[in-house]
C-alpha cells in the first residue's frame, strides 16, 4: 500500500509514477535485506537459482549492456527536433541514474528484467542524501529530472566492486509486442 512505503512522506500522494513508487519499495514492512524485484509484466519461463541474482559472494547481479551518455543526449537533442512533445525518456532517467551513480560517461543499460537489489543499501544511501529521494518522490506523474533508482543503485554498487554485470543476451528473453503502424 501507498500509504505504508510513504509513511512519513504522504504529502507526495497520490502518485501515479513508476520511478517514485520504485524509490520506496524498500520501505516495504519485512523486505528482505536482498531482494529481487519484478515488474507486473515479468514471468519466469524456467528454472532459476539464487546465483542468477545474486552472486556467492553477495554481489548483485545486473544485466546491462553499456551505452555512452554523450551519445544518448546528443540523440535525445536531435529527437526532439521530430518529438517534440515527448519530454521524458527511458534513456534520459538512465542518465540521471548514472550521473547520480558517478558515471558522466557510459552508464548500465538495464532493460525490463528483474533487478537484484540491496534494501539497506537505499536505506543508508536516502538518509545520507534525503534530497535526492525526495527529488524523485515529488512528482506524482514522470519528469525529465527524476531517475530510476535500480540503476543509480547498480551503477553505485558496480564502482564499489559489489555488483557483477552480466549480458542479457543469452541470459534474458523479451517478448516484444508488434508494433502498430
Amino acid at each position: 500500500d501507498h500509504q505504508t512505503i510513504f509513511h512519513g512522506f504522504e504529502q507526495y500522494l497520490p502518485t501515479f509514477n513508476a520511478c517514485s513508487i520504485e524509490s520506496m519499495t524498500w520501505r516495504i514492512p519485512g523486505l528482505s535485506d536482498r531482494y529481487i524485484q519484478f515488474n507486473d509484466d515479468m514471468l519466469l519461463c524456467s528454472p532459476v537459482s539464487v546465483t542468477d541474482f545474486f552472486t556467492e559472494d553477495g554481489k548483485s547481479v545486473c544485466y546491462a549492456g553499456r551505452e555512452n551518455i554523450p551519445l544518448i543526449r546528443f540523440t535525445r537533442l536531435w529527437k526532439r527536433i521530430f518529438k517534440p512533445n515527448k519530454k521524458v525518456t527511458f534513456k534520459g532517467v538512465l542518465c540521471n541514474a548514472a550521473r547520480i551513480g558517478g558515471n558522466r560517461w557510459s552508464l548500465l543499460r538495464i532493460n525490463h528484467n528483474p533487478r537484484a537489489l540491496w534494501r539497506d543499501f537505499y536505506e543508508v544511501y536516502y538518509n545520507t542524501y534525503p534530497e535526492c529521494l525526495i527529488r524523485n518522490i515529488q512528482y506524482r506523474f514522470r519528469d525529465p529530472d527524476m531517475y530510476v533508482p535500480e540503476l543509480m543503485q547498480y551503477t553505485i554498487l558496480n564502482n564499489e566492486g559489489c555488483c557483477e554485470v552480466r549480458p542479457v543476451r543469452g541470459n534474458l528473453m523479451y517478448i516484444q509486442p508488434k508494433k502498430r503502424k
